[in-house]
């Protein structure tokens, strides 16, 4: 069973919901979920973050999970969503980590609170260059208002329809994914969090598809914090998003896993928890930070950095940690 979440209500009334993993006392990490995720997705480095002494907080985005509906016109409006949470928690330093398209809200945050955030984490994240333009972009933006306009409906929610959802689910994917995808916690979180994001039918995922084509790697260009990249060597659009993130931030740090899978943060949590653990070490002293555990550190060894930024007189970082 998943705990309620938290709910707080926003200056203009809308309600906000959000829950927490990890170390209640540890340092804060804001999480930002992939496209139509809710605050249960972090549930999956709940315990990763616990061992490695990091608090995660996630949000549901508006009109996803247990949150209002909230127009948002850029990935720059999950801001004012956010400061009100923070003030709530009494939160003065945070770092950031996003999955996929959450990276793009993850970017806003950083960028327009820039004394606040400490690092930010990028697991597979999902990025258009607008600039270059042509007509497959386009077409693409075209094909993503069309799918806004009809809809992706989940919202039967019932058992029967999320074991064919399942069922459609492991057909699909490869065997990597597919042993993920046996373990009880792992398919209890996906499905709870497919059902979670169309509690407030499809306005809420309609909008995250959106912005998903919106181009966020401008806010990226003026950041001084480390930031970290991670891949996997067979994801499709992994070189495209390295090589337009590179040149962009002022330290930037790519770990390509020799994992498989679209789930593979699943087996790379202690890697990344470990990771964001050791960026944030680096930025300042970070005080209450768990021991970590010989286990957590082993399974950092499975990550290699490939690349690093290339921009004249930037930092560059290697290493697996």
């Amino acid at each position: 069973m998943h705990k309620p979440p938290s709910q707080i209500k926003l200056p203009n009334g809308h309600s906000l919901s959000w829950g927490e993993y990890g170390d209640p006392k540890g340092f804060p990490v804001v999480y930002f979920a992939d496209l139509g995720g809710t605050r249960l997705e972090a549930a999956l480095f709940h315990e990763q973050a616990k061992e490695c002494g990091l608090r995660l907080l996630a949000i549901d985005r508006p009109g996803l999970g247990r949150s209002d509906f909230l127009a948002l016109s850029s990935h720059y409006d999950i801001v004012p969503v956010l400061k009100p949470l923070l003030a709530h928690l009494q939160i003065a330093r945070f770092a950031l980590l996003a999955r996929g398209v959450g990276a793009g809200y993850a970017a806003a945050v950083a960028h327009r609170m820039p004394t606040q955030v400490t690092a930010l984490s990028l697991i597979s994240p999902q990025a258009v260059d607008n600039t270059r333009g042509g007509p497959v972009m386009r077409a693409t933006r075209a094909l993503s208002r069309c799918m806004c306009r009809f809809g992706i409906s989940l919202r039967d929610t019932s058992q029967r329809s999320q074991s064919v959802r399942l069922q459609r689910l492991q057909d699909e994917c490869g065997s990597a994914d597919r042993k993920i995808l046996q373990q009880p916690r792992v398919i209890d979180v996906l499905l709870t969090d497919a059902a979670e994001g169309v509690l407030h039918g499809k306005k809420g995922l309609n909008q995250d598809l959106k912005l998903a084509w919106r181009d966020w790697l401008g806010s990226i260009d003026t950041l001084s914090i480390p930031v970290r990249l991670w891949q996997t060597s067979e994801e499709g659009g992994a070189a495209f998003v390295r090589s337009l993130l590179m040149g962009k931030a002022d330290d930037l740090k790519v770990s390509q896993l020799g994992a498989r899978g679209s789930y593979y943060f699943v087996r790379q949590a202690g890697s990344i928890m470990l990771g964001l653990f050791r960026t944030i070490k680096c930025t300042q002293s970070v005080s209450g930070i768990a021991a970590l555990s010989s286990s957590v550190s082993a399974a950092s060894a499975s990550g290699t950095t490939v690349a690093a930024n290339t921009r004249p007189g930037s930092k560059v970082r290697l290493g697996s940690g």
